[in-house]
């Protein structure tokens, strides 16, 4: 198992969560990162850490805005 796998198994999630979720971060501009972290009440500052450095409760967070996000292109999909 490999250094990916294994922290991804550690937090209780897959790999391609981990890998959705530290995409979507990198993605993120600044702004939206602190539009996101006062939503949920993060401290502002870690608008600046890369993904792997930023706290689980985030990273779930995260990986739940990614659930709901691909459920609803599940659903559109679907319904066209």
């Amino acid at each position: 198992m490999g250094l990916i796998p294994s922290i991804s198994v550690f937090m209780n999630m897959n790999t391609e969560m981990h890998f959705k979720c530290k995409c979507y971060w990198n993605d993120l501009s600044k702004d939206d990162k602190l539009e996101l972290l006062q939503k949920y009440e993060f401290w502002n500052g870690l608008k600046d850490y890369l993904y792997d450095y930023i706290p689980k409760d985030l990273k779930e967070v995260i990986s739940l805005k990614i659930d709901i996000n691909d459920e609803i292109d599940e659903k559109s999909t679907i319904i066209s």
